[in-house]
């Protein structure tokens, strides 16, 4: 009877720590459907202005006028919506006081608001803007913006919020590892299973957590890395969102650095996937082992 009580304890105990959580190590993004039908309208929109003739000069320009400051409005609303789901995760984040993680939090938080700042601008400027190759001239500008601070930067912000995301995951993982660990070897010890009946699936979870662990760390050296060797914080003052420069060699690499260490947060997440089937295995030979 008392070998039974044991059984069944320590069995919930060892299924309770394999339950794979429902984990969702993704930044909140704009819903992305909507403002694809919208682009979409929008294009549709201008190609059948141009290809209509039975309007005047006059009438197109002014009906091209407003498709154009739509497009741009819109696109101005849904990179705020993405800068505050960024803020929100940003704030979210749980770093001590006086750290390198904590002090570029904040700046982060300090861009998106100086971003914020210049897209009030923008908008401000295209609401008084009534000329048809002013407003081309703002979208240039604007569209130059995005690609040389905007993309890459905001690209950074989701790559230190998943990157911290993970490593409070890879947290959770070790120790509900640690504590599988420990309730297998009180089975054992009760003579209720045997090494040999789940030692290579535990090996092959501690093997894929330990990658995970390493992909995280390479992702997070990297990062402050390419903030050392890439000024992610510059951005184009609120007095020249008419400016449409470029410099697009430094935003490539900018780009490139962001899609390098968006790739080794991946595979960690694929590693801690893994890890977790893991457990899911060790329990499916727990529970059969003792005719669950």
């Amino acid at each position: 009877m008392l070998k039974h009580i044991i059984k069944v304890t320590l069995v919930t105990l060892v299924i309770a720590g394999l339950i794979l959580p429902f984990l969702q190590l993704r930044a909140a993004e704009p819903e992305k459907a909507s403002s694809g039908k919208d682009a979409g309208r929008i294009l549709d929109e201008l190609a059948a202005l141009k290809e209509n003739s039975v309007l005047s000069p006059s009438e197109r320009t002014r009906q091209e006028i407003t498709i154009r400051k739509e497009a741009l409005s819109k696109i101005i609303e849904l990179s705020n919506e993405e800068l505050d789901a960024l803020a929100s995760k940003l704030a979210a984040l749980d770093f001590p006081e006086k750290t390198q993680r904590a002090a570029i939090r904040e700046r982060l938080t300090a861009l998106i608001g100086t971003y914020a700042d210049y897209q009030r601008a923008t908008g401000s400027a295209l609401a008084s803007e009534s000329d048809l190759a002013g407003i081309k001239d703002l979208s240039r500008a604007y569209k130059a913006w995005r690609e040389d601070y905007y993309i890459p930067a905001t690209r950074m912000m989701l790559n230190f919020i998943l990157i911290a995301q993970e490593k409070a995951v890879l947290q959770t993982a070790d120790s509900r590892l640690e504590k599988i660990i420990s309730d297998l070897k009180k089975l054992e010890s009760a003579q209720l299973i045997s090494n040999g009946d789940f030692q290579s699936s535990l090996d092959l979870s501690v093997t894929h957590l330990a990658d995970a662990g390493l992909y995280n760390k390479e992702a997070e050296r990297l990062f402050f890395a390419a903030l050392a060797a890439n000024d992610f914080f510059a951005t184009a003052s609120v007095a020249g969102i008419r400016d449409t420069a470029s410099s697009a060699s430094s935003t490539a690499a900018k780009i490139q650095a962001g899609e390098r260490i968006a790739s080794l947060i991946e595979k960690s997440l694929t590693e801690i996937k893994s890890t977790y089937l893991g457990f899911l295995d060790i329990s499916k030979l727990v529970k059969k082992k003792l005719g669950f």
